[in-house]
């Protein structure tokens, strides 16, 4: 698989003695690059969005109370999202909270 880019800005998550980076890759939703510290060997993992396919969609992994999770942000629709992982073994993350730029208080 090509790796177009990794967010090297950004610190990786360290879950399950593996670090994780937000990567463009071309391949939608392969978007998280995992490397397993105690094998020393890299893979790739679904994330919760794709990035950097869709140019309107922005985001970042994140540590959140001891599992893995990313936060979006829709720039066309203003819409702040928080993804966290449900199942590491299958991948999936879940939309957990969402809010609205554009909705009152």
């Amino acid at each position: 698989m090509y790796i177009r880019s990794v967010s090297w800005h950004y610190p990786p998550v360290n879950m399950r003695g593996c670090l994780h980076w937000n990567v463009r890759t071309g391949r939608p939703l392969y978007t998280v690059l995992v490397f397993d510290t105690a094998a020393e060997e890299f893979r790739m993992m679904r994330g919760p969005c794709d990035y950097y396919q869709d140019t309107g969609l922005t985001g970042q992994l994140v540590g959140v109370q001891g599992t893995l999770g990313a936060w979006s942000h829709e720039v066309d629709d203003g819409v702040v999202a928080l993804w966290l992982l449900q199942d590491y073994d299958d991948e999936a993350l879940a939309c957990t909270a969402s809010a609205s730029e554009n909705s009152s208080a």
